[in-house]
């Protein structure tokens, strides 16, 4: 019972605190970022790349190019087909992106840059997850993530129905990237809701995804 009504409290608090917790918000290359006293110090920032409030759709890139990437873009990917790319996985057993193809430390330049499929399964595991369908009344639909350490949060909004987001990392030598999604819109079956916490996948590098920066603490 106990810890129920600290969920509570922390979640109200988070809900309800926005104006106190931005002057705890600090900044690096003009983007803020908020720290969520995770085990490995990692930083996540309060806005998608390409927006510039949390709730911001923002800009959607296909793996390992650093300009963004519109549906009617029809320009082909930057490092060959699928079957026959000419970087990253069999062809040089890279599996991480180099600096230099990270959409995140190339646009905003400092310590930023994409995260981990690590750093994003911290983020599940050391914080409450709470669908919304309409942050700070602007219509847009997705998830808050709570810390459970300082109570301190972040918002991942979604583009439609899913939010999709890139990490910086292969799941193997076949081409594919770890990907991890979420779906905001609750589903409802017998009067019940549920909602869904963040989802992980592999997904081919062509995809259009969005993109979260994030910082090492100690870097």
């Amino acid at each position: 019972m106990k810890d129920v009504c600290i969920l509570i409290c922390i979640i109200f608090f988070a809900l309800v605190g926005c104006s106190s917790h931005k002057s705890s918000h600090r900044t690096v290359n003009d983007h803020m970022y908020v720290d969520l006293k995770l085990p490995s110090g990692t930083l996540w920032s309060t806005c998608n790349l390409g927006a510039n409030n949390p709730w911001e759709i923002g800009d959607h890139f296909l793996w390992g190019e650093t300009k963004p990437k519109s549906e009617k873009d029809t320009s082909g990917y930057l490092w060959g087909q699928r079957g026959n790319y000419i970087k990253y996985g069999v062809v040089d057993n890279k599996m991480i992106l180099d600096k230099e193809d990270d959409a995140a430390s190339v646009l905003w330049g400092g310590k930023w840059r994409m995260p981990t499929s690590e750093e994003l399964e911290e983020l599940k595991k050391y914080c409450f997850c709470l669908t919304v369908r309409n942050y700070k009344r602007t219509g847009i639909g997705g998830q808050i993530f709570i810390s459970k350490r300082n109570g301190k949060k972040i918002f991942l909004p979604v583009d439609g129905i899913f939010g999709r987001y890139w990490t910086a990392c292969l799941c193997q030598l076949d081409g594919r990237v770890h990907h991890h999604y979420f779906i905001y819109k609750p589903r409802y079956k017998r009067g019940k809701t549920h909602s869904f916490g963040v989802q992980s996948e592999c997904r081919f590098r062509e995809a259009r995804c969005l993109i979260r920066p994030v910082m090492s603490k100690n870097e």
